[in-house]
């Protein structure tokens, strides 16, 4: 059947949400909880869970939280405050809750990008939880074509978006501290092996993309609402560049050459749908570049032509169109296709096939743009998406040679899981 809205944002109970998420049914199989987060700060602390039901479009405040929740008969809600994994006696037939939280155990793996707690709890109360204190850490690693791992760069982090300098020098990402559980931007200098923080301020700052003579960054900054800044690295100076409203999402994906236009992908929080936009680093406005469902547009080195992803009924594949025009359209991936690359000179495009594989496609621009059969290099791990800021998991040395992959840490590393049983019989003791 066909899906259907059963919540809307309501900005006049919440100023600061943009988005509801992590839906759990009730028993009578027409009410559901569900969060609306706080993504005002770095650690929420304004987020809440509501009750809704499929026969309308209204909903009620339950409790405060930060997380998802759960429900376990004869009736708890679970979720997680501070690392702590709490219960808190419910009413389901009234949805209203009827003691304060108790904790039920401790240290669980929290996902603070996406406000989710690591676990899982069955009906009759058992519960699964993830206990790392900093999950789902990456590695930045050199491979060359044949996929042979050439080495690492930095330190294992939490880490996201990698981009390198234009000449190569350095890579920038965006990456989380786990003392503050705030997300930034920093500088990797691949000679002198340091990292340099450069977005200072209480947003969440993701999606660095360099500036084409290497002297500034554009990233996405998103506090009440969401926009993109421009962070000079001589004097560290930040200013906004472009701005959403109805806090809707923007994300920057490329600069072109001249510096007085770039690409970001839009986020429309009411309807979930994705377009890539052209914004004006002069005037701020933004236009709409490609079709709905089109994401990650990368301007060419000769800034003649974009590559994007498009994605349709749950499938990718890879495009190009002219650029700054965006007229044209040529399908470049075949199978499923994602996270276009350009080589430094403009003559091959990589991109991931649908298995992480690292593709090339040779490109040949004169006269017109054509490109030719693409061959799968070599396969990568890569690490699952935990937000929809996590755009790109690569990027590819200007000779088309090295690339430079986050890589999930090693999973053997990782804590074991715990399991929780009869904690609701304990508390009746």
């Amino acid at each position: 059947g066909n899906a259907q809205v059963v919540t809307r944002l309501d900005r006049a109970t919440n100023a600061n949400a943009t988005s509801h998420r992590w839906p759990q049914f009730l028993p009578d199989g027409k009410h559901f909880l569900f969060l609306v987060p706080d993504f005002s700060g770095p650690s929420g602390g304004k987020g809440a869970l509501y009750a809704g039901s499929i026969d309308s479009d209204k909903y009620e405040k339950v409790a405060d939280s930060d997380t998802n929740v759960a429900y376990v008969d004869p009736g708890y809600l679970v979720y997680v405050r501070s690392r702590e994994l709490v219960a808190q006696r419910f009413d389901a037939s009234a949805r209203k809750t009827l003691s304060s939280p108790f904790a039920i155990a401790l240290d669980v793996q929290l996902m603070l990008s996406v406000f989710r707690g690591e676990f899982a709890a069955s009906q009759n109360g058992t519960i699964l939880i993830g206990t790392s204190e900093v999950p789902f850490q990456t590695q930045l690693t050199w491979f060359d074509r044949s996929g042979k791992a050439l080495g690492d760069v930095g330190e294992a982090a939490v880490q996201a978006n990698p981009t390198l300098s234009p000449d190569g020098k350095s890579v920038a990402f965006d990456s989380l501290d786990a003392s503050t559980h705030k997300i930034d931007v920093y500088v990797h200098d691949l000679q002198r092996k340091t990292r340099m923080r450069v977005t200072f301020s209480s947003s969440e700052n993701t999606d660095p993309v360099w500036q084409r003579d290497g002297k500034a960054i554009y990233f996405r900054s998103f506090d009440s609402g969401a926009h993109v800044d421009r962070v000079d690295l001589s004097s560290m100076e930040t200013h906004a560049v472009a701005t959403t409203t109805d806090n809707h999402d923007l994300n920057s994906t490329s600069m072109d050459a001249s510096g007085r236009s770039g690409l970001a992908v839009f986020k429309n929080n009411n309807d979930g749908g994705w377009q890539i936009k052209k914004f004006s680093t002069s005037t701020g406005e933004l236009t709409d570049f490609g079709p709905r469902g089109s994401q990650v547009g990368i301007i060419s080195p000769d800034g003649k032509w974009a590559a994007y992803t498009l994605v349709n009924a749950g499938s990718s594949e890879v495009f190009v169109t002219a650029f700054p025009s965006g007229e044209g359209k040529w399908q470049v991936s075949r199978g499923g296709g994602s996270e276009p690359r350009w080589r430094a000179d403009g003559k091959e495009l990589f991109f991931l096939g649908p298995h992480n594989e690292v593709t090339a496609a040779p490109v040949d621009t004169d006269g017109g743009f054509r490109s030719g059969s693409p061959v799968v290099l070599f396969t990568v791990p890569i690490r699952e998406a935990l937000s929809s800021t996590d755009l790109m998991n690569y990027d590819v040395s200007g000779d088309g040679q090295r690339f430079l992959v986050n890589t999930p840490v090693n999973a053997a590393k990782a804590p074991p899981l715990k399991i929780i049983l009869n904690w609701a019989a304990e508390l009746k003791q």
